[in-house]
């Protein structure tokens, strides 16, 4: 329960603090304090309960207007790590997905892969 507050508390101070940057399909990066972390958050803040969209920080962002994918670090340890992948028409979110599935869909909607940090300065 300790864990649960804690996250809701810390996605409301993110959103309280305006640093967000918009991307396809409503979902929005945002910006920690530290400068250094980065949430996906879904249309309307939808999914703000500790993990945001994607239940982890973004550690690795590529984007079309058709979907999303996000290299996640799992808020909760005993969750995989990996991509996530969005369909923003939908707002589907799975994952993560295997490395080699991951590169074949990169190809296929030829992504662009940035840190978060760039991602964030090209937003």
């Amino acid at each position: 329960m300790k864990h649960i507050l804690a996250s809701v508390v810390l996605l409301l101070a993110i959103t309280a603090c305006g640093n967000s940057k918009s991307l396809p399909g409503g979902f929005e990066l945002l910006k920690w304090e530290d400068g250094k972390t980065f949430y996906l958050t879904g249309p309307g803040g939808k999914n703000q309960d500790g993990g945001g969209a994607i239940q982890g920080t973004v550690l690795e962002l590529a984007w079309t207007g058709e979907v999303v994918a996000a290299k996640r670090y799992a808020t909760f340890r005993g969750d995989p790590d990996g991509w996530m992948i969005i369909d923003t028409k939908t707002k589907h979110v799975s994952g993560p997905v295997p490395e080699e599935q991951f590169l074949a869909f990169k190809e296929k909607h030829r992504l662009q892969v940035r840190s978060a940090p760039e991602a964030w300065e090209m937003l």
